[in-house]
Order: C-alpha cells, then sequence, then structure tokens
C-alpha cells in the first residue's frame, strides 16, 4: 500500500489548511515532521501533490484529485466511529444532513430540534459544506450518468496545460451527455470564451461541442449573494427538464 492512513491524514489536512504550518497546527504536530511525510508521501507515490511558490504551497491537478477520494475514506472511517458508538449506546437509527452553512444557522436547527423531540433515540450527524463539496459527499462524480469537472486557476509557475475547450469538447465527446452545466464565469470563459456578465449569459441558449448548455452561479457566488438561489435553482430546474427530454445514447 502506497497510503497509510496516517499519511493520508496529513496530506488531507495540508489540503484544508493551504500549509504546512496549517497542518501542524491542526494535527498537533511539528512542521518539519509534516514536511518529512509530505516528501515520503511524494516519492512513494511518484507523484507531484504541491508545487512550492515563493514560500506558498499550490495543489497539483493530482492532489485535488486524489482529494476527492481522501474525503470518501474519512467519510467511511466517521461511518465505522458512529456505527460503534451506536452499538455501544444502543441509538436507534441515524439522520445524516448536508447542507450549506446559511441554511445551517438559520432554518436547521429549529428542524433538529423538532425531530429529535419525536425521535430522542436517532443520532443526527450535521456537517455544513460549500454545494460543491455536498456533490462530492453525495458521490455523485461515481455516478454511471452524472460526470464533474472543475475549472481551477493555474498556479503562477504551472506548466502550460492543454486549453480548457479543446479537453472539454475531446470529454464531452466521449461522455455523450444531454446537456452541460456551466457554473460561473471561470468555467463559462473556460467553456465557451464568454465573459459576459452571468445574468446576461443565463437568458441566452447555448451549446458546447454540440451539447446544450445552460449556464448558471457557482457556489461561491451564491454564498455572497443569497438572492440569487432561486435563479440558480430555476437554472438546475431546466437543466434537469432538458436532460429527461433527451434520449439516452
Amino acid at each position: 500500500m502506497k497510503m497509510n492512513l496516517r499519511q493520508i491524514e496529513v496530506f488531507r489536512a495540508v489540503m484544508l489548511t493551504g500549509s504546512i504550518s496549517g497542518a501542524s497546527k491542526l494535527l498537533y504536530v511539528s512542521q518539519p515532521a509534516i514536511s518529512r511525510l509530505m516528501s515520503h508521501t511524494e516519492q512513494r507515490l511518484g507523484l507531484e501533490l504541491f508545487r512550492r511558490v515563493k514560500g506558498r504551497l499550490h495543489p497539483t491537478p493530482e492532489a485535488r484529485r486524489l482529494l476527492g477520494e481522501v474525503n470518501v475514506v474519512y467519510e467511511g472511517i466517521e461511518r465505522v466511529n458512529e456505527i460503534a458508538e451506536d452499538l455501544a449506546t444502543n441509538r436507534t437509527g441515524s439522520l445524516r444532513i448536508s447542507c450549506s452553512p446559511n441554511l445551517g444557522q438559520t432554518v436547521l436547527p429549529r428542524a433538529i430540534a423538532s425531530f429529535r423531540a419525536a425521535h430522542p433515540a436517532v443520532r443526527i450527524v450535521v456537517r455544513t459544506q460549500i454545494p460543491g463539496n455536498m456533490l462530492r459527499a453525495l458521490r455523485l462524480h461515481q455516478h454511471p450518468r452524472v460526470f464533474l469537472s472543475t475549472v481551477a486557476p493555474q498556479a503562477p509557475d504551472a506548466p502550460a496545460a492543454a486549453p480548457s475547450a479543446q479537453a472539454l469538447s475531446a470529454a464531452i465527446a466521449h461522455v455523450q451527455p444531454s446537456v452541460v452545466l456551466v457554473m460561473g464565469r471561470l468555467a463559462a470563459r473556460a467553456a465557451m470564451g464568454r465573459s459576459d456578465p452571468l445574468g446576461r449569459l443565463r437568458a441566452q441558449p447555448h451549446s458546447v461541442a454540440g451539447v446544450p448548455a445552460i449556464v448558471t452561479y457557482d457556489a461561491p457566488y451564491l454564498l455572497r449573494a443569497p438572492q440569487a438561489k432561486a435563479a440558480a435553482w430555476a437554472d438546475l430546474c431546466r437543466a434537469r427538464a432538458l436532460a429527461q427530454a433527451t434520449p439516452t445514447p
């Protein structure tokens, strides 16, 4: 096994905090120990996980891909611990909730209080996450008919990559989706070469590599502008209706 649980824990801590020092504080381990373990992990994997640029760490695409699977491992470990505690305390059943930070601080506490009053023996686990992480938590990236792709800014010294539009066209030709959902201005620039305001793009019909496309807001924007959530939901409903109306290849 090339990565053990300790290496996975340290890698995840570095990705979450964005630095060796942050991971050191999170895990209560010295910075040299974190650095040594990460270097050893990169050697074992034969992959460069981070690029050091002007004293800062920039995750490579390989590291971002690996993080998704690492989070699945962590969720499995948490589930094992929850089941063990349920067995020890004779709890019957559990309810796991994933929601946005906004809902987690407003609507959800009252709903949980009402549910717990009616079902005191049920364990309730709440995790607040941004929408992108919620999609991963639902394991939609493992669904046979759902394909997720993210667009991230390149590190300052990163080598030139293949044009995003060209790579996306090749992926679409392989996947043959019913609809492409373009979330955010960065994705719109990468997929369609458009830098118009999202409000204007949302009102226009689009296609990407010959496939109908719906443009909508991304998660960071919705966190800053919650009033746009209704419009984003309408966009998702349009995308769903379009996908359902298109025959499966």
